[in-house]
């Protein structure tokens, strides 16, 4: 069903040039599953954001598709090189959605072409600099050239506001023990993760992969990543302090981690966490109504002289899934912890 949908999505864009906001909100029905739109929006976005990155690695497999096909065909790439999934659900899946829409002939090459082009790695090799930037970011050539011609590459990033740590500061990213764990599964668990924040050896393992396959360690002892395996962040597997910088990384990085967390205010709502139970009808669909606006939103999903009039029907589409409730159940939670202290 979520394949079908963010097919159906994908192929009206490219056949026909429709906006994905609008198709999206036709098909993103108020009684679905929250988990459900989760997945066909990313998957939507997802693919048309790297389409030009997918595009280049599909060529090596296939010179000519038709739209419908090439629809699959991306979609299938995006899921194996992005979200992640085991190869075989994501074959399974478009091979039948390619039955169901074009036949055996069609679900017989998807399947071909997509096993084929799950066992390479991304391969940039012969190309320009400006070439790989272009597809990593799915932005045309010619932009590329521009805009290092018009900025350059230097970046000054300069602080506009305090730096305040709460109490969600480091749930992004978060490591459990189940529940069921017997005491000797979880103290082990316990110190695996302290081995993780403290070994160097162990935390450069565990974010870059294995040394002389993934990645190496260049003259001044920076890694230097030789597999696209590993290409989540460094603040996602270890601790900024101990994980070896890279090749393109400045030697103090983790003294400047330290003097940036450091210098953080706290917040005077430190310690508060939000029970969304009350509400947690009006959560869900205030969740339902983000994706359906604000994550497109975010992401570039509407056309530019459309932004101001979607914003207005974001927040009217908020009030009416109940945010003023949240607001008021955060506001009363709030001012009873704070009175309590």
């Amino acid at each position: 069903m979520e394949q079908k949908i963010a097919y159906e999505v994908l192929l009206a864009y490219f056949k026909d040039g429709s906006y994905l906001n609008i198709t999206l909100n036709k098909v993103l029905k108020a009684d679905m599953d929250r988990h459900m739109k989760n997945r066909i929006t990313r998957i939507v976005y997802g693919t048309l954001q790297n389409a030009l990155l997918l595009e280049f690695h599909l060529k090596k497999f296939v010179k000519k598709v038709k739209v419908s096909e090439k629809t699959i065909l991306l979609m299938g790439l995006y899921e194996h090189f992005f979200m992640k999934r085991p190869d075989y659900a994501i074959v399974d899946e478009l091979v039948t959605l390619a039955r169901q829409e074009k036949g055996a002939r069609t679900a017989s090459f998807i399947n071909a072409v997509l096993r084929h082009a799950f066992l390479e790695e991304i391969n940039f090799e012969g190309l320009s600099e400006d070439e790989v930037l272009a597809l990593r970011t799915s932005h045309p050539l010619w932009l590329v050239k521009m805009l290092k011609k018009q900025y350059g590459q230097d970046v000054t990033m300069v602080p506009i506001t305090d730096r305040w740590a709460h109490s969600t500061s480091a749930l992004g990213s978060c490591y459990c023990v189940t529940a069921n764990s017997t005491p000797e599964q979880a103290q082990a668990c316990i110190d695996f993760m302290g081995l993780l924040y403290t070994d160097s050896k162990l935390a450069d393992m565990y974010t870059f992969g294995i040394e002389g396959e993934d990645f190496t360690y260049d003259a001044n002892g920076h890694v230097e990543q030789t597999s696209e395996k590993y290409n989540h962040s460094m603040w996602e597997s270890a601790s900024a302090t101990v994980v070896t910088p890279l090749a393109n990384e400045p030697d103090n990085k983790a003294d400047l981690y330290k003097d940036f967390n450091g210098g953080a205010n706290t917040s005077s709502a430190a310690g508060f966490r939000f029970d969304k139970t009350p509400v947690a009808a009006q959560f869900s669909a205030c969740q339902n109504v983000f994706e359906q606006y604000g994550f497109p939103l975010e992401n570039g999903g509407f056309a530019a002289s459309d932004v101001e009039a979607t914003i207005e029907a974001y927040q009217a589409a908020l009030d009416e899934a109940g945010y003023q409730d949240i607001l008021a159940e955060f506001t009363a939670q709030y001012d009873a912890w704070k009175a309590a202290k």
